[in-house]
């Protein structure tokens, strides 16, 4: 077996049923098994994929895991020599599966790869990072991402190129990775509940020195919701896994000073804003979930 999918359900059943249909639609030439992960769904997603695709692999957790260990348990069962973590709001577009394998297999330096991400209009959205959180993230977010622009132009979060490029991380929503790459280095952190996993996984790939890549021939639309409100579970998960991933990669005097440059960001921004109400409550609630994770 080449590659076994991993999908991981959580009450997304009409997504996670069209994530399949698009994968036996559009990969072909490559054998492949798909692995579903449910997170003890309430919307009947166990019955309805059971019912349509009996060929696939589903495991039913009796408690929401979150993303990273519902993966690991999906691991558990799978036969490919290589990984694809498969976000369930994601439809293939191409024979994407076919393309990141052949690109990862083809190089043995290469830890982990992933595509392009396009969202339902087939614009362009992030499928990966050029640089880790850091200081110069924050300061880059301070000058509303000044430097990124300056440094990595319109290749900080998508592949403008026809050709493969590195990264730091590639988005967890199409991450291949090799089976024993991925159990040597434990898997993703069960540390985190949900966000950051991929984050921390590539971080400590790359540091053993394999690359990260994106490589531009696969492409993936990704259902990235359009809200705009804040919302407050969001951001505490998101700013616990953001405490968490910087506890286990820098040191205390670095965190505090990328700590400070984002309290200095939430500050400016609610000045900036301070006559528009919605984007300067927006950031006073973020700084204010900030504060109390």
């Amino acid at each position: 077996m080449k590659v076994s999918i991993i999908i991981v359900n959580y009450n997304t059943c009409d997504l996670t049923l069209q994530c399949i249909e698009s994968i036996y639609e559009k990969t072909h030439d490559i054998d492949f098994e798909i692995i579903v992960v449910d997170n003890a769904s309430v919307d009947n997603s166990v019955f309805l994929i059971k019912e349509k695709y009996p060929q696939v692999t589903l495991i039913e957790s009796e408690v929401n895991l979150g993303f990273g260990r519902a993966n690991n348990l999906g691991v558990k069962k799978a036969i490919g020599q290589y990984l694809l973590f498969l976000n369930s709001d994601t439809l293939l577009v191409n024979n994407a599966i076919k393309i990141l394998f052949d690109f990862i297999s083809s190089d043995s330096t290469i830890g982990i790869c992933g595509g392009n991400l396009y969202n339902a209009e087939m614009k362009p959205v992030q499928s990966y990072m050029r640089y880790f959180p850091s200081l110069f993230s924050e300061l880059n977010e301070l000058t509303s991402g000044f430097l990124s622009k300056i440094i990595y132009g319109k290749q900080e979060t998508f592949n403008t190129l026809s050709k493969p490029i590195s990264v730091a991380y590639i988005t967890g929503a199409d991450l291949m990775i090799s089976q024993r790459l991925f159990n040597d280095f434990g898997g993703f952190s069960s540390d985190f509940f949900m966000y950051y996993e991929e984050t921390e996984l590539s971080y400590r790939i790359k540091k053993a020195g394999y690359l990260i890549k994106c490589t531009s021939d696969a492409k993936i639309v990704h259902l990235v919701g359009k809200s705009t409100s804040v919302k407050e579970n969001y951001f505490r998960m998101y700013f616990t896994s953001r405490k968490i991933f910087l506890r286990k990669s820098y040191s205390s005097a670095y965190i505090y000073l990328i700590d400070l440059i984002f309290r200095l960001t939430c500050i400016t921004r609610i000045l900036a804003f301070y006559f528009i109400r919605s984007k300067r409550n927006y950031w006073k609630t973020v700084s204010r979930i900030f504060n109390e994770v």
